[in-house]
């Protein structure tokens, strides 16, 4: 059995020398994160409805922007992908999360900068939210926010 061992501890010393199996922060990849939506009725720049959160910020002046991790840019990839786009939510804003903000922004009739600032929040929750009654929504300031996860068959 010692044997055994030992010819293990030598082969796995030999594939680290080797380069093989060791990760780098070139080579590592980031972490995803869920997005669980929640909803609740608000009137917010000038939209009123079902907002959605994902729990990660809820501002609307936070603008994200690449080169690091933010809550922010974590928020508005979760809105994203529950409006369809096919980003991942990792929390870094990069050229996909930008290109994404950016077509959302055009097609609801906002400018086009590809980033998620004052104007955008707003929108991007609004359109990310299930507009139908009684879809999980829980009316602000009322009882906790539900989960579209517990929501009736339908939602």
């Amino acid at each position: 059995m010692r044997v055994m061992k030992r010819m293990a501890a030598v082969a796995l010393s030999a594939a680290l020398l080797a380069g093989a199996g060791v990760l780098t922060a070139t080579n590592a990849s980031a972490a995803t994160y869920g997005c669980q939506r929640y909803q609740s009725y608000q009137s917010v720049g000038g939209y009123s409805g079902y907002f959605a959160s994902y729990d990660y910020y809820d501002g609307n002046t936070t603008v994200p922007v690449g080169g690091s991790f933010s809550y922010a840019a974590l928020e508005a990839q979760c809105a994203l992908k529950s409006l369809g786009y096919g980003i991942t939510a990792d929390g870094y804003y990069g050229p996909k999360t930008q290109s994404a903000v950016a077509d959302f922004q055009s097609k609801h009739w906002l400018s086009p900068d590809g980033f998620v600032g004052p104007s955008t929040w707003p929108a991007l929750r609004y359109y990310a939210a299930d507009q139908r009654a009684g879809c999980g929504v829980v009316a602000a300031g009322a009882a906790p926010k539900v989960s579209v996860a517990a929501v009736p068959m339908g939602c």
